[in-house]
């Protein structure tokens, strides 16, 4: 049986996962998703932090890692199945 969250128990969910990583990876993700406002290049957010755009890239891809990580052992697994049940359908 699955349960249903709420937009805002999903809002929160994901906002407890974030967390879980660190300062930078924290910011780096919520800026690229666009949680504060409008989604940010990696060379934007590397400006801010004085690095490359790679190391950017490199310190998103381990939060996002994380969050797989945190998401699998958590309520939220279903979520991650059904958009990936989806994902195999629609393409």
């Amino acid at each position: 049986m699955v349960a249903t969250l709420s937009t805002k128990q999903i809002q929160d969910n994901f906002l407890s996962i974030l967390g879980g990583l660190t300062d930078k990876e924290q910011s780096v993700i919520t800026r690229r998703i666009g949680l504060g406002g409008e989604k940010e290049t990696l060379q934007a957010i590397g400006n801010t932090y004085g690095i490359t755009r790679e190391r950017v890239r490199q310190i998103e891809d381990v939060g996002i890692k994380k969050i797989g990580r945190i998401v699998r052992s958590s309520t939220l697994v279903y979520i991650q199945e059904t958009a990936e049940r989806i994902l195999s359908v629609a393409g």
